[in-house]
């Protein structure tokens, strides 16, 4: 998934970027996927993976995919593979907060107060105190 320019926020010191979601069927409002990174002018410090899912036709496909979006980030942000532990976790839609080579990498999940659907994030934070000392 590309992002446009990483760019700094209007009224703010921080910096972004994001992709364009990432529609899954053919409904009026599909499932979608969308990457972000935020940080500061010189350091992306955190990434995150987004999945809205609006259909239950859909679901498991968006499941699927939003899984494989998420090892890959995992192997190019971490440089290692994504482990069956936490795989197992995102396939389950389990929330999961863990350290991997100081970074803090989560996963969580809110269900919509309309109950018609609900959102999965992946984030992945570098760790400044350990990254700095």
């Amino acid at each position: 998934m590309k992002t446009d320019d990483y760019q700094q926020a209007l009224f703010d010191k921080e910096w972004f970027a994001s992709s364009p979601c990432l529609e899954i069927g053919n409904d009026v409002l599909p499932d979608n996927i969308a990457y972000y990174i935020e940080g500061d002018e010189y350091i992306a410090s955190r990434l995150k993976i987004v999945v809205n899912f609006n259909n239950k036709t859909t679901g498991e496909v968006t499941l699927n995919l939003f899984a494989e979006i998420a090892a890959e980030l995992f192997s190019k942000a971490l440089g290692k593979k994504i482990s069956e532990e936490l795989h197992t976790q995102i396939i389950s839609e389990g929330p999961f907060n863990t350290t991997v080579d100081n970074k803090n990498v989560e996963m969580l999940k809110e269900v919509w107060p309309t109950g018609l659907g609900h959102t999965l994030e992946i984030i992945i934070n570098i760790n400044t105190s350990a990254a700095t000392s």
